[in-house]
């Protein structure tokens, strides 16, 4: 299935169409009539005219004539008036349809985003690139609603054109056809050339996006210190001068023009062969004089088919990114989690790891490899490790965020591929290496650690003191109000090391609210020596936490653990106490008493 999506190019107009039948079908097919209808009345118009002229010129005087003229008089008036309410109708229709499919497509994305149970397919380059197009919904230059009012006005434009095609195939159907044909030929290729020139000023190629980098990097204030400082202000404004102007002069002439060229020949022939016959056929009487007004009119019409406008630009800019978020959305969608599942219940037995190996998805190498792990109840295990040892893939396969590629995991006998996702993950209550800093209160920021439980103030505010931060709430403007963003008015920001702690609350709020399971990976990685002396007295040992994980590179907390075990390419290679491998003069030995003599700590 997958390859077969990454080798089609859905056509951004039909999935357009797709996503506004799925979104409201019923609005969708009175907006379609309405442009049925709009694209139909000008040549109905000419139709009438021709026959109101025709009756003026060789009807007789009486009754009957004023009667047919009046008639047609007044269809005329309708048909205008009509083909005036109809454009205002479809206006607003297509707006209000486009603004439904965007606001329907970012909810799907949302949802579908949040479905999977484990974050593997997020972790897929491919769905990523996919991801990373889709969330241009809402955010680009070009909104939905734009690009549908844009395909009304340019199906409307299309339309009234086939429709005087029609008309000219009932006075010659072969030189109608070739006619009608050069004309569509030549839009096609002026429409290609005119959305790639308008394309390369109007949308971001790689050049105007790295200019748009530049000019944000230097109206950014987070980066104003390191300009001033390091001098960068006349590098930023030629960089952006280099990377602009050769963005904007890709918007020339190109070789198109040929064909182009060769189209507007074909057309003028045609037309000129049409309009031949048309005043050869009236001088002889073949057709009659409304007859003639009507397809000279129907001739000219064909024309407007060739309207070059910012809609053509609009329609290809604005659909873009509905192909790609439609089938991030089919795909996420079936990354469901299973319905049922066994659960766990508290107090959490043994957790097991059998001869786990995984690897990222596109990945040759293993993460984890061999890997045999018994994790139980009422210990602190710690795991330390270089860099890209695996020990964060650990965490992820512990929570059930990952399934291993080999091997199992159980849980008091039980596989957990077996157990509910969902459950199973409330167990654990979690402080990431790269944890999320919610733009909400501090107050907030801590109660997301138990979200299915009413948020109580004297709750939230004995997290904080578990964690030590609740020396923040005196120091911000609201207190526990305060939101932690400098984005919202009366907002403030935090400290990386003050970050962390309030990370740490959040986590220690979900043990208390219930979560047996805490695991924290790299905790004291922003704090300073003093500050991470203390983290194990005031947190660790009064977590609460029936089974603790602790990843660090960090060893004044790492050396207080029950049991600590180190990775190295995948695999253990150390397990037992401080004492245990601090004797075996191993991996840890030296790499705890490298630290210790750079923080001179005994």
């Amino acid at each position: 299935m997958r390859s077969t999506e990454r080798g089609a190019r859905p056509s951004p107009v039909l999935a357009l169409l797709r996503a506004g039948i799925d979104t409201d079908a019923r609005r969708t097919v009175t907006l379609a009539a309405a442009v049925a209808t709009s694209g139909a009345l000008p040549i109905l118009i000419a139709i009438a005219n021709g026959h109101l002229v025709g009756l003026v010129r060789e009807g007789h005087q009486g009754v009957a004539l004023g009667q047919a003229v009046s008639l047609t008089a007044v269809a005329l008036a309708a048909m205008f008036l009509c083909l005036q309410l109809t454009a205002l109708v479809i206006n607003i229709m297509a707006e209000d349809l486009g603004r439904r499919i965007g606001d329907a497509l970012r909810q799907k994305m949302m949802a579908a985003m949040l479905r999977p149970a484990t974050v593997a397919p997020l972790e897929d380059r491919e769905l990523l690139d996919r991801i990373a197009v889709a969330r241009s919904i809402g955010t680009s230059q070009v909104e939905v609603h734009v690009a549908v009012t844009a395909l009304a006005n340019l199906s409307v434009t299309r339309l009234q054109a086939l429709a005087c095609g029609i008309v000219l195939l009932w006075f010659d159907p072969l030189l109608g056809a070739l006619v009608t044909l050069a004309y569509f030929a030549l839009t096609l290729a002026l429409a290609a050339e005119y959305r790639d020139q308008q394309g390369a000023v109007y949308t971001e190629s790689e050049r105007v996006r790295r200019s748009g980098y530049i000019r944000d990097l230097a109206l950014s204030g987070e980066a104003a210190k390191e300009i001033r400082v390091f001098n960068l202000a006349d590098w930023l404004e030629r960089q952006f001068a280099s990377a602009w102007r050769p963005g904007v002069a890709g918007a020339r002439l190109s070789p198109a023009m040929l064909r182009i060229l060769a189209a507007c020949a074909a057309v003028v022939a045609a037309h000129t062969v049409l309009f031949h016959r048309l005043t050869t056929a009236a001088a002889d009487g073949s057709i009659g004089f409304s007859g003639f007004i009507a397809f000279t009119t129907a001739a000219a019409g064909l024309v407007s088919v060739i309207a070059l406008t910012m809609d053509l630009v609009y329609l290809r800019e604005g659909a873009l990114a509905i192909p790609a978020a439609l089938s991030v959305i089919a795909e996420l969608n079936r990354h469901a989690p299973p319905v049922g599942g066994e659960r766990v219940a508290a107090p959490l037995p043994p957790v097991v790891f059998e001869n786990v190996g995984f690897r990222y998805p596109g990945s040759s190498r293993w993460a984890l490899r061999g890997l045999d792990l018994e994790i139980r109840p009422g210990e602190t295990l710690a795991v330390v490790g270089f860099n890209g040892a695996g020990k964060t893939t650990l965490v992820k396969l512990l929570c059930g965020l990952q399934r291993p590629t080999e091997g199992r995991i159980t849980v008091g006998g039980r596989d957990l591929a077996t157990l509910e996702p969902a459950a199973w993950q409330r167990h654990f209550a979690v402080v990431f290496q790269h944890f999320n800093r919610y733009p909400v209160s501090f107050a907030e920021n801590i109660a997301f650690g138990a979200p299915r439980q009413p948020a109580d103030r004297e709750q939230i505010e004995e997290s904080a003191r578990a964690a030590g931060a609740e020396t923040l709430a005196g120091r911000l403007a609201h207190g526990y109000d305060t939101v932690l963003s400098r984005r919202y008015p009366d907002g403030d920001d935090l400290s990386g090391g003050q970050w962390q702690r309030v990370a740490v609350a959040r986590a220690l709020h979900a043990v208390r609210a219930g979560a047996p399971c805490l695991v924290l990976d790299e905790p004291t990685s922003a704090l300073d020596a003093r500050a991470e002396a203390r983290f194990y007295d005031e947190v660790m040992e009064r977590s609460g936490a029936s089974m603790t994980l602790l990843i660090s590179h960090r060893f004044a907390t790492v050396r207080h653990a029950d049991r600590i075990i180190t990775l190295d390419g995948g695999r253990i290679t150390e397990d037992g106490s401080h004492d245990e491998l601090m004797r075996q003069e191993g991996v840890y030995a030296q790499m705890f008493t490298l630290q210790a003599k750079r923080f001179h700590v005994d």
